[in-house]
């Protein structure tokens, strides 16, 4: 995995590239366990999914979307 980073920014948290993408997000003030889950529903993104994997668009897609 070229692609992978070790540490994602979203929306001004700094979130570790090894957790799940439900997980990480729940780093996030505002965004509980529910509300990650139904991101990720919503943006067709694996949940399971490592966060360290995502493409800048993706990231840009999930900033648009919470804020």
């Amino acid at each position: 995995m070229a692609d992978f980073k070790e540490l994602i920014r979203v929306a001004n948290t700094d979130i570790s590239g090894k957790h799940q993408l439900y997980y990480g997000l729940t780093h996030i003030y505002g965004i509980n366990y529910s509300f990650a889950n139904a991101l990720c529903h919503v943006m067709n993104l694996d949940r399971r999914r490592k966060i360290g994997s995502l493409n800048e668009k993706e990231v840009k897609d999930i900033e648009e979307t919470i804020s």
